[in-house]
């Protein structure tokens, strides 16, 4: 599915990169996003709907790198 979105991301809306986080507690999200190619950005802090902040890695993908 991450693929089939970078690939419209990419080819049909003509971005140049994207970013994308996840909860600092998320492993799983961690590892779906290093195996996508994604490289570590920096850390962030994201202010839920809820009105609480979440710490957060981003990460980025150029698109020269994913279609290596």
């Amino acid at each position: 599915a991450v693929k089939a979105v970078l690939q419209y991301l990419f080819d049909k809306v003509g971005l140049d990169f994207t970013v994308i986080s996840h909860f600092l507690r998320n492993d799983r999200s961690r590892r779906v996003i290093e195996k996508s190619g994604f490289t570590y950005l920096r850390p962030g802090v994201h202010e839920t709907r809820y009105g609480t902040t979440e710490d957060v890695l981003e990460y980025i993908l150029w698109k020269e790198d994913w279609k290596e």
